[in-house]
């Protein structure tokens, strides 16, 4: 499994970038890589202000798939890492965002303090 949060830089998915339609192509995604199934892939396609997905992940053959729900694994990672503290996310981000996405991210900021 791969997941790429970057907004920016060189595509870093298994799965190659072309394979991808464009009207696909988002901020975000997760890929897994089916095994047993060379060049097989599951992509999802998340939008900037979209929650992570839950996604069953293949495990063996004959075992159930399981699930991992990313957002809630995102958000212990960040609480945990402490990186509230870390990151100062009242900076210009670099690329900018859009306005709505802009618009989303002084909302949120203003309900945490």
């Amino acid at each position: 499994m791969e997941i790429d949060l970057l907004r920016r830089g060189e595509h870093t998915l298994a799965v190659p970038r072309e394979k991808i339609p464009p009207g696909k192509r988002t901020p975000y995604a997760v890929c897994v890589s089916l095994g047993g199934e060379r060049g097989m892939f599951r992509v999802w396609h998340i939008g900037l202000l979209q929650r992570l997905p839950a996604i069953a992940l293949p495990l063996r053959p004959h075992d159930r798939e399981a699930v991992v729900d990313l957002q809630a694994l995102l958000e212990a990672c960040y609480r945990d890492g402490r990186y509230d503290r870390l990151i100062d996310y009242r900076k210009p981000l670099d690329p900018l965002l859009a306005a709505e996405a802009r618009g989303f991210l002084e909302e949120h900021l203003r309900a945490a303090d």
